[in-house]
């Protein structure tokens, strides 16, 4: 049994230029790489396509499907590139007319029914997708019925039914490495990160209640690999893969202060020489940490900042004060340690008072590097919801996207 899994182009216009995914660079599909492994480990045949990374067109994507033989080919879907993966759907439909074609990712979390309600998707996976995915391959491999597995979205006697959750992976140790040989990595870039760079995840969920932040698909539990898991992974890439940066894409990585000294402490035991960079809060580091991570190679740490107006910080659900974000980015400079702040402008309730208050503000912090970017009510958001309810949109817009 053949299987394909593709991360399709991310541009939806032929005009439109090539997205540099977060801001900084292009990379890789750690899910489909994570679902690919467990496969693999399963005894089955599975190969990735980037068609993001490589580039290709309508007709190299049509030649290379039809030239994978495969027996299923399944699909990683986000939102904003939605019209893209049903485009690609329907082109794989066409020269695999016999394959299952089964659509996952944020999106299908988002809208499960809406996003399989198309004649060339045959089932959906939403929530987490390792082990439902497994579970479907094998099901599939022999000959067996696919319309109660849990986590799936199906068409089952005229109509399509959303199965009960699958439950989330408590042990995350048990995931293995996610399947990097697979992927094209001479094709992924990140502006300012040294090359060769690898990417991690090292826990899943956050805990925190941001009205703009989706939490849908990891939800707000946090689970997360212990520090010896996580190092055993970075000591591979450092030490088979020669990678001199590794980047770290959990949503808060400090949140364990006491497993973070501890992923410290192994790395500078092994004695790997590896940069790296991790996303966190302003209120949850401190000068012991910082110490810690700036002696293991954390070189650069990236914060959600979004505003420098307390009200509009408030209006967000972000839990932090002007005051502590002051206080977080003068110590982290203070240690010599990059900072990357990231903003919001436009949010509801703002004035071109606070806009301007938070660019001013930004200016003060010393960043080496601030982003900047429109809010964008996302599904399934509160501020979405409340958008929808205040009449600011006149209709359920990503619900008729999809």
């Amino acid at each position: 049994m053949k299987i394909l899994l593709v991360r399709c182009l991310e541009k939806n216009r032929p005009d439109m230029p090539m997205r540099e995914t977060n801001v900084t660079g292009v990379y890789p599909p750690l899910g489909l790489a994570y679902i690919a492994t467990v496969l693999k480990k399963a005894g089955y045949e599975v190969r990735i396509l980037d068609v993001h990374a490589l580039g290709l067109s309508d007709i190299e994507l049509k030649d290379t499907i039809k030239a994978s033989g495969s027996d299923l080919v399944g699909l990683t879907a986000t939102t904003l590139f939605w019209p893209k993966v049903i485009k690609t759907a329907k082109i794989i439909r066409g020269v695999l007319p016999h394959s299952l074609i089964v659509v996952g990712g944020p999106q299908l979390t988002a809208y499960p029914k809406e996003s399989v309600s198309f004649d060339f998707i045959d089932m959906g996976v939403y929530g987490e997708g390792e082990e439902t995915t497994l579970e479907i391959v094998r099901k599939y491999d022999q000959g067996k019925n696919l319309s109660n597995i849990k986590g799936t979205v199906v068409k089952r006697d005229g109509g399509i039914i959303l199965n009960p959750p699958r439950p989330m992976i408590e042990d995350l140790d048990k995931v293995p490495f996610p399947a990097i040989e697979l992927l094209p990595y001479e094709r992924y870039r990140s502006l300012a990160t040294a090359q060769p760079f690898f990417t991690m995840i090292t826990g899943r969920g956050c805990p925190y209640h941001c009205a703009y932040c989706s939490q849908i698909y990891f939800g707000k539990r946090v689970r997360q690999r212990s520090a010896r898991n996580v190092v055993d992974e970075m000591e591979l890439y450092v030490s088979e893969y020669k990678a001199k940066e590794l980047i770290i894409f959990d949503d808060v990585f400090t949140l364990d202060k006491k497993r973070t000294l501890e992923i410290c402490d192994l790395i500078k035991e092994r004695d790997l020489n590896f940069k790296w960079n991790i996303r966190t809060r302003v209120d949850i580091i401190d000068e012991e940490m910082l110490i810690r991570l700036k002696g293991a190679g954390c070189y650069c740490l990236h914060m959600g900042i979004e505003s420098g107006s307390q009200r509009i910080l408030n209006l967000m659900r972000k839990e932090i004060t002007i005051k502590q974000i002051e206080e977080a980015f003068k110590l982290v400079k203070s240690l010599g340690i990059q900072t990357r702040g990231y903003f919001m402008l436009g949010y509801p309730g703002e004035s071109l008072k606070t806009i301007k208050e938070t660019i001013e503000f930004s200016r003060k912090l010393g960043l080496d590097w601030a982003s900047y970017t429109i809010t964008i009510p996302h599904p399934r958001t509160e501020i979405y919801d409340l958008a929808l309810k205040g009449g600011y949109l006149k209709s359920d817009y990503w619900r008729e996207y999809t």
